[in-house]
């Protein structure tokens, strides 16, 4: 006892001395520096710690919704609760009432805070005393100090500093020696007795810093207020509580992290606030001086919210109460109750309010901050959100790579909780008119349900012009090649994997003979024998030949060829089924993914390609326009027969929407609607190829109708028509 006393008479004979004994060393408060006395100041990110980042429009996210019900009546309010970033103190800018429980702003609220310096020496901590045991005060210029100077004892001694606000907080015991860490608190019965505590924990620094030492607070507490809602009803809100919550239990400043007793208490506050009825969206019940600081928490069993609420109408009192057992109170974050006569919730629809005539899969944005259900009340609009079990790649729905496949087209309603990706499926309008749909999201959480947010939308029919229907809209501004002048070359080489990491053992080591048995099988299914050629290299092992690798290679220049007779200069439906299935060029992506995705062996893929050779395989005018219509779906086998996959396809008389000849494009300019649909911008193909001898051009045209010969890898906008069915 003896030496620790003369311990600590020394540390203030040696490091303290009155601040009007010491020069002023020109220091200006600004973090960094020279001071050689221990000083501190606020960074410059303090604001953004102290203060809240949360409007009172109660902004943020919604962690609950419930109601509170009177046990003597069928009346009830319903309850939002809005978790917002920082303790909301933003009405408060400017004002200083101390007294009250207002959130902090800035520190200069609280006037002074603490400091308690934990000392080292040759990185032993002197357990008997505290360096530094002061309250600070700002001196002005952002330089905040004690009344007793304390001096950098130099290189050997290290601090770790701990600072608080408010110093003289109710209920708040803090450590006594340097063995402790921890603030001891109770949050005091009174409302206006509970203080928002700000901590500040800096790292541990050298005892030769000699420098202003910047100050970071952070919010311990959780702000817990009252607003309105969407709707009140006219009366008088007479009090608000919350019951059976933690009251007390340790902070401990070096792990930021609270320790709470089993101790619960009751904490509430009369207010006699008058509802009009018409008050706007986040109005004030609980004044900003009102704000409960509690203990951050996950709510106990029996905690519950209570409203005292007398009825202007009846002239009733009545109090309502709901259990809110489990729900989070985050630290550092305020938490808003708005109070409503009906449930409230943010949501909506977002998407384009009209679509073509043609099948149509359109991708639609759900932003909700609830459960909530989608519905369409036609039966030609169909939602689905083309979820599927990741871990087996070949169950991915086709809908994903714009195949529309009424297997997969989903049903009528949908319902999911948040933000959500959802894609409609609409039928061809094949019709003189057009038609509307009416989508209507609606909340239905917690066994509720209510009408939210609506949305029309419009299909339109064709532009018809005599018995050709055309599309209205320039949905897709991209441009295409109307292929069949490619130069692409694609070789995929099997070897046998000598060592074996994935898939059946015998298979990966016999690669070479597995892969040419599934080229084979391609190659007769798809009739490809033309454009498909099999190589192979071998060797003679102990008087066996044996084959040690197999080459397949798609050689795209020979698919190219298009007979003459087939094309027509007015007949854009046999042109487009024409060109879609010979060669199989509407399947050539397909093939190519088929052998890609049956590697076996040691795979590799080898590419060449010269002018035209980027331009994507699958994406030629024809085949474009080919899924303007409806594709059926079979279930495949993987060559090797070790996975099952679903492969798109189209009967040839099956494509309605097809791309039009020389003749029929001249009626696009005249069969649209100008004002409402979009007109004709650019240069477009047409599906008509020439007839020269250099077999590597087709017709083009333009918004005046004028038909130009293009080589067939240039690139051009697309539209479709249909002829009347």
């Amino acid at each position: 006892m003896t030496s620790g006393m003369t311990a600590l008479i020394s540390c203030f004979l040696l490091f303290s001395c009155n601040n009007d004994d010491f020069p002023d060393n020109g220091n200006k408060g600004n973090t960094g520096e020279s001071c050689d006395y221990i000083c501190f100041g606020m960074s410059p990110d303090e604001n953004a710690r102290t203060r809240g980042n949360a409007g009172n429009n109660g902004s943020g996210y919604t962690s609950d919704r419930f109601v509170l019900r009177a046990g003597d009546s069928a009346d009830t309010l319903c309850v939002r609760a809005i978790v917002s970033d920082g303790i909301d103190g933003s009405a408060f800018e400017g004002e200083t009432p101390v007294t009250r429980s207002v959130p902090v702003t800035s520190l200069s609220t609280y006037g002074f805070f603490h400091v308690l310096a934990y000392w080292k020496k040759g990185g032993t901590l002197v357990e008997e005393q505290f360096y530094m045991d002061e309250d600070v005060t700002e001196q002005g210029n952002n330089l905040w100090s004690s009344a007793n100077t304390y001096y950098w004892p130099g290189t050997g001694h290290t601090f770790q500093f701990y600072a608080w606000a408010p110093a003289n907080a109710t209920n708040l015991l803090t450590p006594s020696s340097p063995t402790s860490t921890t603030l001891e608190y109770i949050v005091p019965d009174d409302v206006s007795e509970q203080k928002d505590i700000l901590v500040a924990t800096p790292d541990e620094t050298p005892g030769n810093h000699n420098s202003t030492l910047p100050l970071s607070f952070r919010h311990i507490c959780t702000a817990v207020k009252f607003t309105t809602g969407s709707q009140m009803q006219p009366g008088t809100i007479k009090s608000v509580a919350l019951k059976g919550v933690r009251n007390s239990g340790s902070y401990d400043m070096a792990t930021d992290s609270w320790t709470l007793d089993a101790t619960t208490g009751d904490f509430s506050q009369s207010l006699e606030k008058i509802m009009s009825g018409s008050e706007t969206s986040g109005s004030e019940i609980t004044t900003e001086e009102g704000t409960f600081m509690m203990l951050p928490q996950t709510l106990p069993e029996n905690a519950m919210i209570e409203v005292v609420f007398n009825d202007g109408t009846t002239g009733t009192e009545r109090t309502f109460t709901a259990p809110v057992a489990g729900t989070e109170w985050p630290q550092g974050k305020t938490v808003t109750y708005r109070l409503s006569i009906s449930p409230e919730y943010n949501m909506s629809i977002d998407c384009e309010d009209k679509v073509d005539a043609h099948y149509v899969i359109q991708e639609i944005q759900i932003k909700a901050d609830c459960d909530w259900t989608l519905a369409s009340d036609v039966e030609w609009l169909t939602f689905t959100d083309y979820s599927y079990d990741t871990s087996n790649p070949a169950n991915r729905p086709l809908g994903l790579n714009g195949y529309w496949i009424r297997s997969e087209r989903g049903t009528q309603t949908f319902s999911g909780s948040g933000d959500k990706t959802l894609y409609a499926y609409y039928d061809e309008n094949a019709g003189e008119n057009n038609r509307e749909a009416k989508l209507t999201l609606s909340y239905a959480g917690n066994g509720r349900s209510a009408d939210g947010n609506t949305k029309t939308i419009t299909q339109y029919c064709p532009a018809w012009s005599g018995d050709a229907g055309y599309e209205r809209f320039e949905e897709d501004d991209n441009t295409y090649p109307f292929g069949f002048a490619w130069d692409r070359n694609v070789t995929f080489t099997a070897r046998p994997a000598l060592s074996i990491g994935q898939g059946n053992f015998f298979t990966q080591l016999f690669g070479a003979y597995v892969f040419d048995y599934i080229a084979d099988d391609i190659i007769t299914e798809y009739s490809a024998s033309d454009y498909i050629t099999v190589t192979h290299t071998t060797r003679d092992i102990i008087f066996v030949t044996w084959i040690t690798s197999t080459s397949v290679t798609i050689d795209y220049s020979k698919i190219n060829s298009i007979e003459s007779g087939q094309i027509s200069n007015s007949d854009g439906l046999s042109n487009t089924r024409y060109l879609y299935n010979v060669n199989s060029a509407g399947q050539v992506s397909t093939i190519e993914n088929r052998l890609r995705d049956n590697a076996v062996g040691n795979f590799t893929e080898t590419v060449t390609k010269d002018t035209y050779g980027d331009t994507p395989i699958d994406q030629f005018a024809v085949r474009m326009i080919a899924k303007k219509n409806e594709f059926q779906k079979r279930q495949r086998t993987s060559d090797d027969g070790s996975i099952t996959y679903w492969e798109a396809y189209i009967e040839s008389d099956d494509i309605n929407w097809y791309l039009p000849a020389n003749t029929e494009q001249v009626s696009l300019r005249g069969g649209l609607v100008e004002g409402v649909d979009t007109p004709l911008e650019g240069t477009y193909w047409s599906s008509t190829a020439t007839s020269d001898n250099v077999n590597s051009q087709a017709y083009m045209y333009d918004a005046n109708g004028n038909l130009t010969p293009a080589h067939r890898m240039d690139t051009h906008k697309i539209r479709a028509v249909r002829k009347k069915p």
